[in-house]
């Protein structure tokens, strides 16, 4: 398998998904300089990334979105942009990579001062908090379950 980009080697992931059946796997080609942001990513948490968001990260070139998210009802929220690995290491450069304190990992948000979490503690982890106004108002138990409780603007 051969990556568009001189010198380096293609790998492949292998990520279960919601196909177009019921236990289809979904197989996606990544070149080895994809992985490189996040595994850096990993390497500073001391953690690995839940597989859902870890796969986004690897797809996700940048960070604003084409369209918003919208929240489904009955919950109320928009995100308009979700970080990619290169966005969270330079927050983390900068000293600003979440709510350490609380184990809340920055990865988006809106705007109009909505930001959104990953969770990265034990009890919690790869939980999704939304904040809006300095007061959490939504959670989601997966990645995964952000995007299948929130859809595109123009849907």
């Amino acid at each position: 398998m051969r990556c568009s980009v001189p010198g380096h080697l293609a790998a492949i992931a292998i990520v279960a998904s919601r196909g177009p059946g019921p236990g289809v796997w979904v197989v996606n080609h990544h070149c080895q300089h994809m992985y490189e942001p996040v595994l850096e990513l990993e390497k500073r948490l001391g953690i690995r990334l839940p597989e859902d968001y870890r796969s986004f990260l690897v797809d996700h070139r940048d960070s604003f979105l084409d369209h918003a998210r919208l929240f489904l009802p009955p919950r109320s929220g928009v995100v308009d942009s979700l970080l990619t690995a290169d966005d969270i290491l330079q927050n983390d450069d900068q000293k600003r990579i979440g709510i350490p304190e609380k184990s809340l990992m920055h990865i988006g948000g809106n705007l109009l001062g909505g930001y959104l979490y990953i969770d990265v503690s034990d009890g919690r982890f790869g939980q999704i908090h939304y904040m809006e106004g300095y007061e959490f108002r939504e959670q989601f138990p997966s990645f995964s379950a952000f995007l299948d409780e929130t859809q595109p603007e123009d849907a």
